[in-house]
């Protein structure tokens, strides 16, 4: 697809991304001399002509609407029997990639990121259009960190599919509104819960509410209570966790009514954490109800001349048929999963706040975790260079959450250092050195060699590769010289006391993913290893290896498994080797 033109028009110079309905591109538009974005069906979607009509539809009912905060769709097309989307270009990241790789953010930058949203939320609400659909896919984060929202009023489209709705519904479930998924119509309210929903998520890093499937996830948010963000980060200020709470109310009649209205207390809350004003809760005395409406959002399905039914019957068409599918079940589901959660939660032991223990000794996490009725088991271990062993490294949940009497708290723990110092064989039995070696997470080598030595008995170790003192990686391999006694032939054959050059060449083939390459050398000193690195499929690593003797064998270990192994004749001797 890269270099192609489409319709002779658009020129696509790189992809940029992919979702659940379309494969997006950077273009070019050469009749404009401007960049755009190119959103191309994916299959099956590209062969449901209803639902590329009803897409077609949407970009000619919005395309009108022009806001900056808003990426304005501009075209259908066509290539090849290829239908695609063309709308503005937006430069920069998704604001789920930046949650996922910066969060939690500061107080301010948070601030900021959910106004720069609700401005192009309050276009569109003015204009009397509902996004709809604020998930992960559809905010982009420009360069200079303004958000601008992608795709706005698309859902109304996804009626049309048998299966877009459901493509898309995974990435929707955790930002809709509980009104939207028992079955109603996206709103400016269903918009600022969504916009709740992205606030927490940036003071916090995570989700207010977990679950598997989006029908648990629909009933977390039906159900559940709205969790404080203060829990997961203890800077944010009162204020601004009311704010979320009220955007994020079950209600939608004590949530904000539209962008317009949470724009308003996010700006004043700004104000005052610029300029150092102690703020109180509500920031603003109530307004008469009717006051700051705007026009609620086009329907959910078809959009209809108002002439066209009576209001009534009007209502029951509008719900669209793909949420109608997937949220039915609720009301089979909802009284049971209802009575099962009273009973649950009406037996429930009491609850604890989750001490700080990272950084402890396991021994003594485990003792204040057991007097707060709490369990510890060890999720996983790890080395670490600065906490010694059986050391706190983290901890799941996080410190300052609430948990049940009973519950279990996951740890990681440190192994100590990565390194250990080879210790001293030379004199010692095998059977020594091998417990000395133990004793530090090192192993010996079996494969050793024979050579005689006037002063070392019969047995003990007269040379090791790596030498003494040296720092190495736990759980690495010495490898050793064992006297043969005071006579015999040198192993090896006259050349085994000199030392040679081996220029090994080694291309990393057949690979799909990158490895760790190991070379061992074996010659007349014995077995052991001269090099150890992570490469890429393909590269090419070039080895200069000093060693005894003319003759040497090298064995190629791709992530601990012998690949094979090479005999090489040495080029050159190696001149008064230090």
């Amino acid at each position: 697809m890269i270099g192609t033109t489409l319709q002779g028009r658009y020129e696509v110079l790189e992809e940029v991304g992919t979702g659940p309905v379309f494969d997006s591109f950077r273009a070019k538009d050469q009749a404009m001399g401007r960049e755009v974005a190119i959103r191309i069906f994916r299959e099956p979607f590209d062969a449901e002509p209803d639902f590329v009509s009803a897409v077609r539809t949407t970009v000619d009912r919005y395309s009108g609407i022009l806001g900056t905060g808003i990426e304005s769709m501009i075209d259908m097309g066509n290539h090849e029997g290829t239908p695609f989307l063309v709308t503005e270009y937006t430069p920069g990241q998704s604001l789920r990639s930046r949650v996922e790789k910066l969060a939690p953010f500061s107080v301010s930058v948070a601030v900021s990121t959910a106004i720069s949203i609700c401005e192009g939320l309050n276009s569109l609400h003015h204009a009397g259009v509902a996004h709809g659909d604020l998930s992960a896919h559809n905010i982009a984060v420009q360069p200079d960190g303004r958000c601008r929202l992608q795709l706005a009023g698309l859902w109304e489209a996804y009626s049309a599919s048998k299966t877009a709705g459901l493509a898309v519904l995974p990435g929707m479930a955790p930002y809709l509104a509980p009104e939207v998924s028992a079955g109603g119509m996206p709103s400016p309210s269903s918009d600022v819960y969504a916009v709740g929903i992205w606030l927490y998520q940036l003071l916090s890093g995570r989700f207010p509410y977990s679950a598997d499937t989006p029908v648990a996830m629909a009933l977390k948010h039906a159900s559940s209570g709205v969790p404080s963000v203060k829990i997961y980060n203890n800077a944010v200020p009162a204020v601004l966790d009311e704010i979320v709470k009220k955007a994020m109310a079950k209600e939608p009649a004590n949530r904000y009514s539209s962008a317009s209205d949470l724009l308003a207390d996010l700006r004043i809350l700004q104000d005052g954490l610029r300029f150092g004003r102690t703020l109180n809760w509500p920031l603003r005395s109530a307004s008469p109800a009717a006051a700051g409406k705007l026009p609620v959002a086009p329907k959910m399905g078809a959009i209809r001349d108002a002439d066209a039914a009576p209001e009534k019957e009007r209502v029951v068409r509008d719900v669209p048929m793909w949420l109608i599918a997937v949220f039915g079940v609720f009301g089979a589901l909802f009284l049971v999963l209802i009575g099962v959660w009273v009973v649950f939660n009406v037996s429930q032991p009491r609850l604890v706040v989750v001490p700080n223990i990272k950084g402890a000794k396991l021994a003594e996490a485990t003792k204040t975790l057991e007097a707060l009725k709490l369990k510890v088991q060890i999720s996983g271990r790890e080395t670490n260079d600065v906490q010694p062993p059986d050391t706190v490294l983290s901890m799941s949940p996080i410190a300052g959450s609430k948990r049940h009497e009973g519950a279990t708290v996951y740890v990681k723990i440190s192994t100590g250092s990565r390194y250990v110092t080879v210790p001293d064989l030379q004199g010692t039995t095998l059977d020594k050195a091998r417990t000395m070696l133990q004793a530090v997470n090192l192993t010996l080598s079996d494969n050793y060699t024979m050579q005689p030595h006037p002063k070392f008995q019969p047995g003990t170790i007269i040379a090791q590769s790596p030498d003494p003192k040296t720092k190495v990686d736990r759980f690495g391999r010495v490898t050793v010289v064992v006297s043969s006694g005071t006579t015999g032939s040198i192993v090896g054959g006259p050349d085994a006391d000199k030392q040679f050059l081996y220029n090994l060449k080694i291309k990393l083939t057949g690979l799909t993913e990158r490895v760790i390459l190991r070379v061992d050398i074996s010659d007349a000193r014995g077995e052991r290893p001269i090099y150890e690195s992570p490469h890429e499929p393909e590269d090419t690593v070039e080895i200069p290896v000093p060693g005894f003797g003319k003759k040497a064998t090298f064995k190629i270990y791709y992530d601990n498994q012998l690949v094979t192994t090479k005999e090489q004749v040495a080029e050159e001797e190696v001149k008064n080797p230090e």
